[in-house]
């Protein structure tokens, strides 16, 4: 009989619908503060409300799940795993890979020499995927979805760590007015200044959001991000796996889905366009639209 394997993950991940509960992947809710009130992303609110908020001037912000929910989760989930794979959003954007760490050692120091099935801190390994949203999600999936037929932990540390290294991600901010309420316009400053008016193309690179391209209309931004990705992806033998997020733009994730399976030759219906959730949509706001790259 084979190990057991769990896989963790928080709300700052966004898959296609119903994969979560598939794959038996644990989510645990980053905490939606309305007006400093807070409420659990997907149990007390959901992204709609989310802009909603966002258009009526609310304060809107998030925080990450406090280290005993962290250690709440590997207790459930050890009472069936012999190995947990507790996956995190980039540590740059944000403190889930910190307080997950801290959660682990809360965990630990409550295991009594009696309790049975104990894991050993070597079979929880808490992982700062260097991702976000829908690469994080990609991620997450593909682990997920080949621990239960096919693990061996050493080749698939060194999978993961090959997973992160290739994974590629952009997307298009409808307006920066979003990102400078969420307080993360100051890293961009140098590089669009004063003006607010235009479409930035934002890059996931090492861990980091990277403006690379400024042209306004949000349409010139979007046909400039599909170009982007087409000249960024490398030819990979077996190909490459694509998804497609968005809030609030549904027309916009469906026309990038249609280029991009042009240009990759690959069938639309394979490009899953997955609705970002409120974790996410409190940063960039409604109208984003992103595309994430994962070879297969």
């Amino acid at each position: 009989m084979g190990k057991e394997i769990g896989v963790i993950t928080d709300t700052t991940v966004d898959l296609p619908k119903g994969i979560a509960k598939k794959r038996g992947i644990q989510v645990i809710p980053i905490n939606i503060l309305i007006n400093d009130e807070p409420k659990l992303h997907g149990v007390d609110i959901i992204n709609q409300e989310v802009v909603e908020h966002l258009f009526q001037k609310d304060d809107v912000s998030t925080e990450p799940p406090t280290p005993h929910r962290y250690s709440s989760a590997y207790k459930k989930a050890n009472e069936v795993c012999d190995e947990i794979y507790s996956l995190h959003v980039s540590s740059d954007l944000s403190k889930c890979y910190a307080n997950a760490k801290r959660g682990l050692k809360l965990f630990a120091k409550k295991q009594k020499p009696e309790d049975k099935g104990i894991l050993i801190p070597n079979s929880i390994k808490i992982i700062d995927t260097r991702a976000v949203s829908i690469s994080q999600g990609q991620i997450v999936n593909r682990i997920a979805s080949i621990i239960k037929t096919n693990h061996d932990s050493a080749k698939l540390d060194k999978y993961i760590k090959w997973l992160i290294k290739k994974t590629m991600m952009f997307f298009v901010v409808d307006d920066l007015y979003w990102l400078k309420r969420a307080g993360k316009l100051n890293m961009f400053s140098s590089f669009f200044g004063t003006i607010l008016d235009v479409k930035p193309i934002i890059k996931l690179e090492d861990g980091l959001l990277v403006p690379i391209d400024k042209p306004k209309g949000k349409d010139n931004a979007i046909d400039s991000m599909i170009r982007i990705v087409e000249e960024s992806t490398p030819k990979y033998k077996r190909g490459v796996e694509i998804w497609v997020g968005h809030s609030t733009s549904i027309l916009d994730a469906k026309h990038i889905c249609k280029q991009l399976a042009a240009s990759f030759k690959i069938e639309e219906k394979r490009i899953p366009i997955i609705e970002l959730g409120p974790t996410i949509t409190a940063h960039t706001g409604p109208g984003v639209v992103c595309v994430s790259i994962l070879p297969k």
